[in-house]
């Protein structure tokens, strides 16, 4: 698991939704293959936020 998805995950579960995106942001934009479970936090936290 990567730095950046573990703390996405942190924060996430401490209702930090932003803070969770933003931690998350480095790895959605890496144009790598992502592993389905950072694509399901990543849909999680855009379906949580209120934007």
């Amino acid at each position: 698991m990567s730095a950046p998805f573990a703390k996405a995950i942190a924060r996430y579960k401490a209702e930090d939704v932003s803070g969770a995106i933003a931690a998350l942001d480095p790895l959605l934009r890496s144009g790598k293959p992502l592993p389905f479970e950072v694509l399901l936090l990543a849909a999680q936290c855009f379906t949580k936020a209120e934007l």
